[in-house]
């Protein structure tokens, strides 16, 4: 069995398929290959597939056209299809997509987008609670010596 993991960026918005329990997905992978020149050419892969809708219930409002996602299936297939410039070009069929995630949405908007200023956050102290209980915090915290590792007397 193969086994595919596909990233890339939906070409369009999920849509129902005939069956009303499975939608339409469809991803544009790009990459970029050498070419003859020695220099790069970017290469889209198309890929194509079908997801259970209960399975992304949560998440299907940010399933649109842009969105990044990671799909995972275990059944593919190379389809061949005539470009608008009369090419014959490749795309890949995913099947079932079992394994569907989505990560930055055009519909996340600026907002959840983090500020310029505070843009790698500080999880060195708790994020929340009372001035008292962060300064508990600071106290519990002791440098540790490290401990010699039992494989550290290993001759290889």
């Amino acid at each position: 069995m193969l086994n595919v993991v596909v990233t890339g960026n939906l070409a369009s918005s999920v849509e129902p398929s005939k069956n009303p329990d499975w939608l339409k997905v469809r991803v544009g992978s790009n990459s970029t290959k050498r070419n003859r020149d020695g220099g790069y050419d970017k290469v889209t892969t198309w890929c194509s597939g079908v997801v259970n809708a209960n399975q992304v219930k949560g998440i299907r409002d940010r399933l649109v056209k842009g969105a990044y996602v990671v799909a995972s299936v275990s059944d593919c297939h190379i389809d061949t299809y005539q470009s608008r410039d009369g090419e014959t070009r490749a795309s890949l069929a995913l099947g079932i997509i079992r394994i569907l995630e989505v990560g930055k949405s055009p519909v996340d908007g600026a907002s959840s987008a983090p500020k310029a200023d505070n843009a790698v956050a500080d999880y060195s102290q708790p994020q929340h609670g009372s001035p008292n209980q962060q300064s508990q915090y600071q106290q519990q915290q002791q440098p540790q010596q490290q401990q010699p590792s039992p494989y550290s007397a290993l001759p290889y």
